[in-house]
Formats: C-alpha cells, structure tokens, sequence
C-alpha cells in the first residue's frame, strides 16, 4: 500500500483556519498567514493539501490568489481542493499553480464531468473520500451517506481515478489516529493509492 501524509492549510477569509470534525459550524479557530503556515511545512512536507473553504461553501474557488502566492514560493508540490465543480474551475486551479486537484465525492458521482476531467488532466486528478464511520458523507460533511468508502473508491478505481483521498471527518483536525484498516481496505479495492492528511502546523512553529 501507498500513503503519504499530507501537510493540510485550511483556508477560510484568506486566513488558515483550524477545522476540528470537518464542522463549519463550529466557532473557527484561525492559526494565522496560509504563506507563514506553508514556510513551517517546508522542511517535512512532500505536499501542502490547500482546502479553499469559501470556496466549498461557494460553490466555485474562492482563494486562487492564495494558490499563486503559494506556488510562487519554494513550497512543496500544492493539491488544491474546494469549490472546483467545474471543468472550468479546476483549469482555473491549474492555471494558479495547483500540481493536483481534488475533486469531490459528490462532483466524481457524475460520470461525464469525472471522465472529461480524467481524459484532459489523467493522475493529476484526485478524488475525496471523506467518511464518518464505514459510509460517505454528503452535502459537505454535513449528512452521512448510504454507500460504503470501501464501494465509492471501487468505483472510482473503475473510473480510472489514480490517487483517492481519504478523509475521516471525526478525526480531521484532533490529531486522532487514522483509521488504517480502512485505507488498507480502500487501496485493496481500488488497487489505488490512498493518500491522508497530516496534521496542521501548529501555530507560532
């Protein structure tokens, strides 16, 4: 199995927002510059994971300014994830430097959009598999689907998707353990690698 551990900058009002659980609704807890966060990864880092929030909210990117700044500095490789519903958008996020981007569950259930963006871009296109418990989550985390992770990521592994990203929402931002046997179970199923993110920076570091 492969997996790497993915340095993860939140971004919500242009700032670095610590997201515990994957709940908006929480009160945000702000860590600071996204630039100043991305230059304490740079030592350990293989990727910086840029989740644009407002743009998830959006519905298209909010914060491709912040990807230019970033990708202008000497920072590890960017995926970019949030509000890239579009082919548009994710040509957008290219456009500003993104090395990968990441569509989500609910855009990767449309079979055309998935194979247009898979033919144009290939492994450079990942897929988020965000879970609470053995099932998907849908409408952004907020509801638990029916499908189980380890059937989304045969799909998408039929589909042609190189690299699955997968997200346990109940311990995003707790510093809790992954749960491996699932990643195990998914790269078994997919016959794909299944990347995880790592910790946030913690602040004033």
């Amino acid at each position: 199995m492969s997996m790497t551990l993915y340095a993860a900058i939140e971004l919500l009002g242009g700032k670095c927002l610590a997201l515990g659980e994957g709940a908006a609704a929480q009160a945000p807890a702000y860590t600071g510059d996204p630039l100043e966060a991305a230059r304490r990864w740079r030592l350990g880092a293989e990727w910086l994971h840029v989740v644009d929030l407002d743009g998830t909210l959006a519905g298209t990117p909010q914060h491709l300014d912040v990807v230019r700044a970033l990708a202008g500095e000497a920072n590890p490789p960017l995926q970019v994830a949030g509000g890239l519903r579009t082919e548009a958008n994710l040509a957008a996020a290219f456009e500003a430097g993104a090395a990968r981007v990441v569509l989500g569950s609910e855009e990767a259930r449309k079979p055309e959009l998935l194979a247009a963006c898979l033919a144009r871009w290939g492994d450079k296109i990942a897929v988020a598999l965000d879970a609470r418990g053995e099932n998907m989550t849908v409408a952004g985390w907020f509801e638990i689907g029916s499908e189980p992770v380890v059937s989304f990521a045969r799909r998408m592994a039929q589909s042609g998707v190189q690299t699955l990203l997968v997200a346990n929402v109940r311990r995003d931002g707790t510093a809790a353990r992954h749960p491996r046997r699932r990643s195990r179970r998914c790269c078994r199923r997919g016959r794909r690698p299944a990347r995880r993110h790592a910790q946030r920076p913690p602040a004033g570091k």
